[in-house]
């Protein structure tokens, strides 16, 4: 690898960060990764009794993780926001659907559906989509439970030593909140930026330095992502 190649800085929490580590290194090949994440993920729920709820919507793969440490979800029912959270439900023993993208996706599909019986959303202290709300609105019983905290983290040594050299530096950015404290922390940065953001309020939320280039994924979704990282990777080394 030349050493005026990019590195790619992933500031996702830790297990989100190692998984697309390695969808970028299967796609890229031997591309020089950086990992500091900017929230670490706490549970903050004591045992949750999900008797009397029909199933449990999620609307992060950390909500499905954070639920299968209170609660006994074998077997339970999930409605997810996507694919990745439907994964990661099954995966925990839950009879997971996606709705392919967004919270607002997740809400149409229920709203379609007319589940029955209440509905659990299980979520972290800051959620996007009032999600809830929309569902009662639309005459669905809905509880509401946050189970896990979003703690700041500052970035790494290493993450600042690479934001503060010359080198071109990819990335990809997933939610607002992290486009906000990476730009926090990226004010003295002069590695050319070239930012992925998951979707245009993630890109609105970016408070660093202007970016050499900033793409929107087609779709809020992993493998959009990937690509986006792909093409400003191929448009860096050609």
């Amino acid at each position: 690898m030349a050493s005026d190649a990019p590195t790619l800085l992933l500031t996702r929490p830790l297990l989100q960060s190692e998984r697309f580590a390695k969808l970028c290194r299967d796609r890229l090949g031997g591309v020089s990764v950086i990992v500091s994440p900017a929230i670490q993920i706490v549970s903050t729920a004591e045992a949750v009794d999900l008797n009397g709820f029909e199933g449990v919507v999620l609307t992060s793969a950390n909500g499905a993780r954070a639920l299968w440490s209170v609660a006994a979800v074998a077997g339970m029912r999930a409605w997810c926001v996507g694919e990745r959270t439907a994964e990661v439900a099954r995966s925990l023993g839950m009879r997971a659907i996606s709705a392919g993208g967004n919270a607002d996706a997740l809400v149409d599909m229920l709203v379609r559906i007319r589940p029955q019986g209440a509905l659990l959303h299980a979520h972290g202290a800051r959620t996007q989509g009032n999600v809830t709300t929309r569902l009662r609105t639309a005459g669905i019983r809905a509880e509401s439970k946050k189970i896990y905290e979003q703690i700041p983290v500052p970035l790494s040594d290493a993450a600042r030593a690479c934001l503060e050299s010359p080198k071109p530096v990819l990335l990809p950015l997933f939610s607002p909140r992290t486009a906000l404290l990476v730009g926090n922390q990226a004010g003295t940065a002069i590695a050319p930026l070239s930012i992925a953001a998951l979707s245009q309020p993630v890109a609105e939320a970016w408070s660093g330095p202007t970016p050499r280039q900033l793409v929107i994924a087609e779709r809020p979704a992993a493998p959009n992502m990937l690509e986006s990282i792909v093409a400003l990777w191929t448009a860096l080394v050609s």
